[in-house]
């Protein structure tokens, strides 16, 4: 499992890299913690590897996991999970929503 930083998840975001990026908080969490392009699939859902087989379009296919912060075991274990799922491309976003957030509250706004 690698680990992303968030310059590098904004460079996948920003180049329309194709990949699937999910929150794996519950869904409860969803809005206050979204990424833009990120999909819900909390982890505790029942067939979580499933469903993100059935969104991601193959096992093959790459998948960054993030949570609410670099404190939040949750995509860490989720990214476990599907690798012994036989999913071949898992990345955390390991600064998770937090960090997401406060990146984005220190670039300028634009003009």
């Amino acid at each position: 499992m690698r680990t992303q930083s968030t310059e590098e998840l904004k460079q996948k975001i920003d180049g329309h890299e194709r990949f699937t990026l999910i929150n794996v908080l519950p869904q409860s969490e969803f809005e206050s913690t979204m990424i833009p392009g990120a999909h819900s699939i909390p982890l505790e859902t029942l067939n979580f590897a499933t469903q993100v087989e059935q969104l991601a379009g193959d096992r093959d296919q790459p998948v960054v996991l993030y949570c609410a912060s670099e404190m939040c075991p949750a995509s860490t274990t989720a990214a476990q999970q599907l690798e012994k799922c036989g999913f071949d491309d898992v990345s955390v976003y390991k600064g998770g929503a937090k960090a997401w957030q406060e990146s984005e509250a220190q670039e300028p706004a634009h003009a």
